[in-house]
């Protein structure tokens, strides 16, 4: 007889019924409200963990916490079935110049020293912008630089969470006499669970700095670092109370004897938060391309220090001067900590301590088909498949380590510091810790890091590309491309891992639907794993949707590695522009740092249906002295809103109306706008759609 006393019984008949909060986006919003009744339903189980293959060893207690949730998160799995999973699975880019190389040299990248110049700080009091996006996140502006460099290669350590939801975020900041900056430093700002703080009007340090990172200290105060000063190195600043009082100028960390420490990255660990961890570059004064990857540690919140030294089982025989600034990215939970090496050019690995730093083990993710790579005698035999310059990683609770990256090609074909690169690649890679190394491809070793060859391993290994958003079972490209320093399409993942181990990945990735001087604008997206059955979403939610990102570009994203209650919580910067004034692609602009909380799933229990089966677009278009709209409704509504923005996002118009079920026509009095772009949204019962149109 079959032992079913493990097995959780569930017998219901529901009745189910799945709309995206955004129509005509069922494929990228994974904001679902799902509307049950139940018929019947019993529930069984007993008190030990639940062993059955269909439940893989569901602890108890936290069954308890979440049965009611995650029987209701049952139900989004399915109706992602037919929705989400119809574009699972990496697509391979079809585009007219996915075999165009791109010729580049390597950069040796140094932060030059500026001469001090006089400027005035502002003192103008600008308060943060908060509000709700169109598919119901919640996002800030928090800070607006013009220097708008915030990484060379991949980006982390500039935005922390504390379990109380308060939030620190930093970036490079600059707005004064560009391209020099001499007000350059670390921009802050700081969300108490309620508001933000005012945008930051001056740097946090007293002297011109860059690349600043940040977290946690003691019971409840924040560290960060920057490099800068004369001579140049990290210097450390502290506060006991995070978001409020004086930072504390602790000084440098004392560089070693001969050079200095730059591009820094910090964590802490420990009960506490009370172990303080550093890891920055070595440059020896004098010589602009030697270079050694350091790590430092502290015990007293940065009063002593071990003392800088080659990073533990970083073997500098086999890696020799390889690792270069932002190549690396540090992560911490509880007594461990990881630091992830990540190039084209050598091993993807990383290494990781369980006891606060005292002991490390090094793995390797991807092995390099050219070790020891040299680049005055390693040349490649064919295209590789790599890294693109850009990952990121993450610790979970039971201290397993994750990893997400960009994907490029390359090659290198002649003696010298020049290479090629193909910027049409596409794909997110990602791994943890239970795949074990990944296997070589047995055909082509170039090809271990291609998205095909990954994803027919079958462990979910890719988790994100450019999505199809309008669902048209293609992804359009517009005809020109600008690479950043991230090479892939799909670069700048990001990842955060809540208490429940549920996943958010995030990243910037070309957007089909936005288009400006014949290139695809950059939108940021979101593929998510649900931490109790293990179900991946990988349809993308875009998270800069909406009227207020109409015309943005999104780059340099970052993510609060740890997330709390399924909620996380994304920094990225959004200007006007494709590219980066600092590479002079185009002149220097306000670039927007926007903080998000995400939280990726909105579960009730209601008997309603979305009232709207569709909106036409608006006709005519352009349009002179009227708008109108079709709208259809399969239920009558005395709450219709309509609303109209203009460009800067500011309400122009707001009206209610009463519809009827079926097919209206709603008109919007035109005459008085302004020519120029409008956006107009409807909403019925918490279902909204926005529609652009052009007024002449």
């Amino acid at each position: 007889m079959t032992d079913h006393s493990n097995l959780l019984i569930i017998n219901f008949l529901p009745k189910v019924y799945v709309r995206s909060e955004i129509s005509m986006q069922p494929h990228i919003n994974f904001r679902l409200t799902i509307f049950t009744e139940f018929y019947s339903s019993v529930l069984h189980f007993k008190k030990e963990s639940i062993s059955s293959s269909r439940f893989g060893g569901i602890n108890y207690s936290k069954l308890k916490l979440n049965i009611m949730r995650q029987i209701l998160f049952l139900f989004i799995a399915f109706a992602f079935t037919a929705t989400t999973f119809a574009q699972n699975g990496y697509v391979k880019i079809k585009h007219p110049k996915a075999n165009e190389s791109v010729k580049a040299v390597k950069v040796d990248h140094n932060d030059p020293m500026v001469e001090p110049l006089d400027f005035t700080p502002s003192t103008s009091i600008v308060n943060a912008v908060t509000r709700k996006s169109t598919n119901g996140l919640e996002e800030a502006v928090v800070m607006i630089t013009q220097y708008d460099l915030q990484t060379n290669a991949s980006l982390g350590n500039r935005l922390y969470v504390w379990p109380d939801g308060s939030v620190a975020a930093t970036a490079s900041w600059g707005v004064a006499n560009a391209p020099s900056f001499p007000d350059r430093g670390s921009g802050y700002n700081y969300f108490n669970g309620n508001t933000w703080n005012p945008m930051p009007t001056t740097r946090v340090e007293s002297v011109r700095s860059g690349w600043p990172s940040i977290t946690a200290l003691g019971t409840g105060g924040e560290a960060m670092v920057s490099h800068g000063g004369t001579p140049s190195g990290v210097n450390l600043y502290t506060r006991a109370i995070k978001g409020s009082g004086a930072w504390t100028e602790n000084g440098q960390i004392p560089n070693p004897s001969g050079g200095y420490q730059t591009w820094p990255r910090v964590a802490s660990s420990g009960e506490n938060n009370s172990v303080i961890h550093t890891f920055a570059i070595y440059r020896i004064t004098g010589n602009t391309t030697y270079r050694e990857p350091h790590y430092n540690r502290s015990f007293d919140g940065g009063q002593t220090w071990d003392g800088w030294a080659v990073a533990p089982e970083v073997d500098l025989a086999f890696y020799g001067t390889s690792i270069a600034a932002d190549d690396y990215v540090i992560a911490t939970n509880g007594d461990n900590v990881a630091i992830l090496f990540a190039s084209a050019w050598y091993d993807l690995f990383f290494i990781k301590s369980t006891d606060n730093g005292d002991t490390w083990e090094k793995t390797v993710i991807w092995e390099h088909p050219y070790p020891m790579f040299d680049w005055e005698t390693t040349l490649t035999t064919d295209t590789l498949w790599a890294p693109d310059n850009s990952a990121n990683i993450a610790i979970d609770n039971d201290g397993m380590v994750h990893v997400v990256w960009g994907t490029t090609r390359v090659r290198h074909e002649a003696p010298g510091t020049t290479y090629n690169y193909f910027p049409v690649t596409d794909g997110i890679g990602y791994w943890n810790e239970t795949m074990g190394q990944i296997p070589t491809n047995p055909d082509n070793p170039h090809k271990t890091m291609k998205p095909e060859y990954l994803d027919g391993l079958n462990m979910g290994m890719v988790v994100g590309w450019m999505p199809d958003i309008n669902g048209d079972g293609q992804v359009t490209y517009a005809g020109d491309y600008l690479s950043y320093r991230s090479l892939g399409i799909s670069t700048q993942p990001t990842i955060a891992i809540d208490e429940n181990g549920s996943i958010m990945i995030a990243y910037s990735t070309w957007d089909e639907t936005r288009v400006s001087e014949g290139k695809n604008l950059r939108s940021v997206f979101a593929s998510y794993k649900d931490g109790f059955f293990g179900t991946w979403y990988l349809a993308h939610e875009n998270l800069t949707t909406g009227i207020f990102h109409e015309e943005g570009e999104a780059y340099s994203v970052v993510a609060a590695q740890r997330g709390y209650n399924g909620a996380f919580h994304v920094m990225y910067s959004e200007d006007g522009t494709i590219g980066l004034a600092l590479d002079d692609d185009h002149g220097y602009v306000d670039n927007l740092i926007y903080v998000t909380k995400v939280t990726p799933v909105i579960i009730s229990v209601n008997e309603t249906i979305n009232p709207v089966n569709s909106i036409s677009a608006a006709y005519p278009n352009p349009a002179a002295d009227k708008i109108n709209f079709t709208v259809n409704l399969s239920q009558a509504s005395k709450n219709v809103e309509v609303s109209v923005h203009n460009i800067a996002g500011q309400l122009v118009s707001n009206e209610t109306r009463s519809l009827g079920t079926g097919v209206n026509t709603v008109s919007i009095d035109a005459s008085n706008l302004r020519s120029g772009l409008y956006f107009c949204t409807i909403s019925v019962n918490g279902y909204k759609e926005t529609k652009k149109v052009i007024v002449q």
